[in-house]
């Protein structure tokens, strides 16, 4: 069990118990029923000689609102839209987790968190996922990747941009790319400006020269789980999770499409 930071009680109005919130040192929150406490959280208030804070129903959703304001890509937030498609869309956690983890592994961009959301979720309500069936053994085994899962994520980048860059990705009869919309007719191919138009990016630097004019960027297009940049201007994508860092070197020729696209919209910023 991880290590308990703290925890408050709360009511809840919907079942008319009152319930304990515990927050792990590691971000993950968990509910439990008051009185029914797992040995290890009785254990926490006992050596802690916890005194309980008394939060009603409307100053918990304010806490949670402050916290999703701070982090919107952290667990909380990622929480809450698990519980909207599941509770409110009614939308399968099973199929969810096949969908997410499959953008995991084909979308540089994609929020991983979201994954640890809800499986916490998943665990919670009693829920499981269905076994993958077995794999066939390969008969000649596979030169092991002795790469990192912050070098991996950082190639991933790359190829993608690559993949763009080269006219790789064609839109299908619904505009999409590998299940993603991007709007386009069928047979378009996606550009860099449609790629970054439709993907998220969580932070921008312009490289700005003492003339005031574009020099490059630097983007942020992963956060929560590794943070992982594109920087133009050193020409590679670097990545970074706890005390580790990777990079990988991104073509010159990709970096000045990618600018293209970010010195136009540096310029309207400008007026």
């Amino acid at each position: 069990m991880a290590n308990i930071k703290t925890m408050m009680q709360w009511f809840d109005y919907d079942n008319g118990k009152q319930m304990v919130r515990v927050y792990y040192e590691s971000g993950a929150e968990r509910n439990f029923e008051r009185g029914k406490e797992p040995k290890t959280v009785l254990e926490w208030m006992k050596a802690n000689e916890y005194d309980w804070k008394e939060l009603n129903r409307f100053e918990t959703e304010i806490v949670e609102e402050k916290e999703i304001e701070r982090n919107p890509f952290g667990m909380v937030a990622c929480m809450k839209s698990v519980e909207f498609n599941i509770e409110t869309l009614h939308n399968d956690p099973v199929e969810m987790m096949k969908d997410y983890k499959n953008r995991a592994e084909t979308d540089a961009f994609f929020n991983k968190t979201m994954i640890t959301a809800l499986e916490q979720y998943m665990e919670e309500h009693g829920m499981e996922e269905e076994p993958e069936e077995p794999e066939d053994l390969p008969q000649i085994e596979e030169e092991q990747d002795e790469r990192s899962d912050l070098q991996r994520e950082c190639d991933a980048v790359v190829t993608e941009l690559t993949n763009v860059y080269e006219g790789r990705l064609i839109a299908d009869e619904d505009g999409c790319v590998d299940g993603v919309d991007f709007g386009l007719c069928e047979g378009d191919t996606v550009s860099m400006l449609d790629l970054f138009s439709n993907e998220d990016v969580y932070d921008i630097e312009y490289m700005i020269g003492g003339d005031g004019e574009y020099r490059g960027v630097r983007l942020m297009v992963a956060c929560g789980g590794p943070n992982v940049y594109i920087n133009t201007q050193r020409r590679e994508v670097e990545g970074y999770w706890s005390l580790d860092s990777a990079t990988a070197w991104l073509p010159s020729e990709i970096c000045e499409e990618i600018d293209q696209v970010w010195s136009e919209y540096y310029s309207m910023m400008r007026g």
